[in-house]
């Protein structure tokens, strides 16, 4: 399976690849839809509260990224594998409790649930990691042939969002899934914010002595019932409140059961039209989403003051019915 890459510098940096094989997702993308009635714009179910995070009042999303984003950074690995001798080892508690903050800072972010870590995933990603560390390549279906190969890795390789690369592991790797540059579906994104998932599973491992950092991140199956959210839709950067630093030229709107096969999207900031590029109108990893390209950004800049965006997501068939959506993203500096 081919690997993502771009160059850092003089460094050529692989990336990402996403269990986007039909066979993997269709037990997962076959959940029942949530029943929504009527074709209104507006959704506000009940849902579990996250008495922390207002995404709609500003000093609580600041309040949320300082303490959930800012602290779930800069924590040593603690591996204690070899890459020569193909031993996977572990990796320190204190480091997977960051990486799973970050996953559930975007989960709470974008309305919905958090996700736990079970440790019988935990084992079989770091073995999925270690291979990819030491054959430094990214691969869904590992030969036996492959270097440290083990029939659990290859299992985890299988079900996985996989990164490998300078510091692509730990909370680098989850910002590498987030962003999905490379991957026009942002099916790394998807599974990520998939509602229904309830359990995922980590593998890390440090690069060295000719191998290279490596994630492995469990994200396939270990779903319950649809669970109710924020919004009826999934999108990101979400409705609110939202840091820079979490905002990619590449927007998504996910919901379930729909059919994106001829709706349009357009954004205007402050009421200037932004334009944009509809760049994949899939189904088949997790919800139903549309993507877009922002156009004339690679990184979302600091904004020197608050910046609004509208965005109108319109003509999309679900349950039956041509819908339209409406909402506004208000881009901010956290540190401001």
């Amino acid at each position: 399976m081919q690997g993502i890459w771009y160059w850092i510098g003089s460094k050529r940096r692989w990336l990402i690849i996403s269990a986007l094989m039909f066979g993997l997702v269709g037990s997962v993308a076959g959940q029942a839809p949530q029943t929504v009635a009527g074709g209104s714009m507006n959704y506000l179910p009940s849902v579990m509260a996250h008495p922390e995070l207002d995404i709609n009042n500003r000093q609580s999303v600041v309040n949320f990224y300082q303490n959930y984003y800012l602290t779930s950074m800069a924590v040593d690995l603690g591996w204690t594998g070899n890459a020569s001798t193909c031993t996977p080892g572990t990796t320190s508690q204190a480091f997977r409790d960051t990486v799973l903050a970050r996953i559930n800072y975007y989960r709470r972010m974008a309305g919905m649930g958090t996700v736990s870590f079970d440790p019988a995933l935990n084992a079989k990603a770091q073995q999925a990691a270690l291979m990819m560390s030491r054959n430094r390549t990214l691969n869904h279906y590992p030969p036996s042939t492959w270097l440290c190969y083990s029939a659990e890795g290859s299992e985890a390789a299988g079900k996985s969002n996989l990164a490998a690369g300078i510091t692509a592991n730990g909370t680098g790797a989850i910002a590498l899934y987030m962003a999905d540059d490379n991957t026009p579906s942002v099916g790394h994104r998807r599974w990520l914010l998939y509602p229904p998932t309830l359990k995922m599973g980590t593998g890390d491992v440090d690069g060295q002595n000719g191998t290279i950092d490596a994630n492995s991140l469990w994200v396939v199956g270990n779903t319950g019932p649809r669970p109710a959210t924020r919004t009826e839709y999934i999108a990101w950067p979400p409705a609110g409140f939202v840091p820079s630093i979490n905002t990619n030229k590449r927007w998504s709107f996910s919901l379930p059961n729909a059919n994106f096969a001829n709706a349009t999207v357009t954004m205007q900031k402050a009421n200037q039209q932004q334009a944009t590029t509809i760049v994949s109108r899939s189904g088949g990893i997790a919800d139903n989403t549309l993507v877009w390209d922002v156009t004339g950004y690679t990184n979302w800049p600091a904004p020197t003051t608050d910046v609004n965006y509208t965005v109108n997501v319109s003509n999309v068939v679900h349950n039956g019915q041509t819908r339209s959506f409406s909402y506004q993203v208000t881009v901010i500096d956290p540190n401001r």
